[in-house]
């Protein structure tokens, strides 16, 4: 007992963060006292997918004993009601995150993996630029990424294998050295 009360003070003293936002599935309802349509999905730092409704102060996390669980956008009956939210898969956040612990990037393993994150990413949220830049030269996509890197002061990100593989670039391309 004392180890679930534990736990709820350390929830109400420290409440879970959402950590990674999904739109899609869309139109789910978050079931409590009347059907809240679920604007978004939201990921907690413990790993716990919660969805999230408007409420008078922004977006609220469905957590809590005032949810009863997600109904689907097109319901049979009242026993649709789950408690656990649908499969949500969160895309990377940005390119960073998408390429950077991918360690050979160069090889064409690399560029499936890098492949394979654009496309859900670009499917679900907000990649599709990047993908089509990306499908069409992969190489030239990456060095720009790293050459914004290295521009945009983020060369401490950059470890040797990265600036190895940069130099050579360049050096094939003929483009200035980091």
């Amino acid at each position: 007992m004392s180890m679930s009360i534990t736990g709820l003070v350390s929830r109400m003293l420290r409440p879970a963060r959402v950590v990674r936002i999904a739109r899609q599935p869309a139109g789910w309802f978050a079931v409590g006292r009347q059907l809240e349509p679920v604007i978004a999905w939201g990921q907690l730092d413990d790993s716990k997918v919660v969805g999230l409704v408007a409420d008078r102060h922004g977006l609220c996390a469905v957590v809590g004993r005032r949810w009863h669980g997600y109904l689907p956008a097109a319901p049979f009956g009242a026993s649709d009601v789950q408690v656990d939210p649908p499969h949500v898969a969160f895309p990377v956040a940005d390119l960073k995150e998408g390429i950077g612990d991918i360690s050979k990037i160069w090889d064409a393993a690399g560029h499936s993996a890098i492949y394979g994150r654009l496309r859900a990413a670009a499917e679900l949220e907000w990649a599709g630029r990047a993908l089509s830049a990306f499908v069409v030269d992969p190489e030239r996509f990456l060095r720009r990424h790293v050459e914004l890197l290295v521009e945009h002061a983020h060369a401490a990100d950059l470890d040797d294998d990265w600036r190895t593989a940069f130099a050579h670039i360049h050096d094939n391309a003929g483009g200035p050295k980091p």
